[in-house]
């Protein structure tokens, strides 16, 4: 019996409608049927064999970080339940559940953040990227076009590397040299010039050499603030988010003539009616004559040097996009699929991941670093499409 179910092999002919090279490959070699009606793919004894060997490699490498396989688990808050229970009674730190995605938490370290880890597949490439909350790494396969579970990504022509258009960058820190001895700021007259293009064009300036003011706020717009980018430079509202701790979004013109007055297309870091954070870039540590928007009509200062008219908070606050330079070695960035088959996500503050195990020696609280989700069929369908094995 165990023969004729290893060679059971129905011959299948591609699924209507469907575009995904994987998903086609596995229906069509017979390792399982795609129910087109509810999105399901149905694995037959060949591809539940390979599932099978899939997740035994997954489960090395959770043991590998000192965790235990829980099986049943429906959701995180579940699973949370299970390893509040078997965290009391033995100790370990990691844990994870099996089902049709993979969930798991871990400690790093006593009070440290530590580095995740990948899943133990040379082929998965980590791509880290700010979010709202913290910091993540989605865990990304070259995938096709029609491919499910894909994201865009920018890939480097050089290196070859990935990378987020949220792509988090390192800090700088500079101080204003003592020697420099720049023209004070002066406003000039730019008559009907609201843009960066139309403000290089006017001055005869690069958009290097202007600051872009980007005017945010809460989804109540109850908050406001003032975030600051050189001028050939998009803002990420992740990384905005993130460093102003509340969820940005454009402000609204009635909030930007509370703050700034009437002037839309001419906002800057000085001269604003309210106070408001401001939080300028990375890059505008090191500190040169620039040009701003003077927060009056038609009006720009010029001359206007970051750490000597103006004194911000900095953040990492621009986001990569096509055409940029590769933050590795320079290289073009262009866009191009990739197929998101699991995240670690480390969140500035824990919150919910943590939880608390009560015993007769009393309450310990347990508050891991990380959480791991490893979404099995999109793996699977990664690998049958990459025509390679689990192991």
């Amino acid at each position: 019996m165990t023969g004729a179910v290893r060679d059971f092999v129905p011959s299948q002919n591609p699924p209507a409608k469907v575009k995904d090279p994987g998903l086609i490959s596995i229906v069509t070699s017979g390792k399982g049927a795609y129910n087109a009606k509810e999105g399901r793919l149905l694995l037959l004894p060949i591809g539940l064999s390979e599932r099978r060997a899939l997740m035994g490699v997954l489960e090395g490498w959770i043991s590998s970080m000192g965790g235990v396989v829980c099986g049943g688990a429906g959701s995180f808050q579940h699973l949370k339940s299970l390893a509040e229970r078997y965290v009391r009674d033995h100790g370990l730190l990691t844990w994870g559940t099996v089902g049709e995605d993979l969930c798991l938490a871990v400690q790093f370290g006593e009070g440290a953040a530590g580095e995740p880890k990948s899943p133990p597949f040379g082929w998965v490439r980590p791509v880290p990227e700010v979010f709202e909350g913290g910091l993540r790494y989605l865990w990304t396969v070259p995938a096709a076009q029609g491919a499910m579970n894909c994201g865009e990504v920018l890939e480097c022509s050089s290196c070859g590397g990935f990378f987020s258009p949220h792509h988090p960058l390192a800090s700088q820190e500079t101080e204003l040299p003592a020697s420099c001895d720049f023209p004070p700021a002066e406003e000039v007259y730019t008559p009907s010039v609201s843009t960066i293009e139309d403000l290089c064009s006017f001055l005869g300036v690069r958009p290097e050499d202007t600051i872009k003011t980007v005017a945010v706020m809460d989804q109540e717009g109850e908050r406001a603030a003032a975030l600051l980018l050189p001028g050939h430079m998009s803002l990420s509202y992740p990384k905005a988010s993130r460093a102003l701790k509340f969820k940005a979004q454009m402000a609204s013109e009635r909030v930007v003539e509370r703050v700034f007055g009437d002037c839309a297309g001419f906002l800057g870091p000085v001269g604003i009616m309210r106070p408001v954070t401001i939080i300028a870039h990375e890059s505008l540590r090191f500190s040169r004559p620039m040009v701003a928007g003077a927060n009056r009509r038609d009006r720009h200062l010029a001359n206007l040097v970051p750490l000597r008219d103006f004194t911000p908070e900095f953040a990492d606050l621009a986001a990569l996009s096509e055409g940029d330079r590769c933050p590795s070695c320079g290289g073009d960035l262009r866009g191009r699929l990739a197929r998101v088959v699991g995240e670690c996500v480390i969140p500035d503050d824990p919150g919910d991941l943590g939880f608390v195990c009560s015993s007769r020696e009393g309450r310990v609280q347990y508050r891991p670093s990380a959480l791991y989700r490893v979404d099995l069929e999109a793996l699977h369908l990664a690998l049958e499409e990459m025509g390679v094995g689990p192991v």
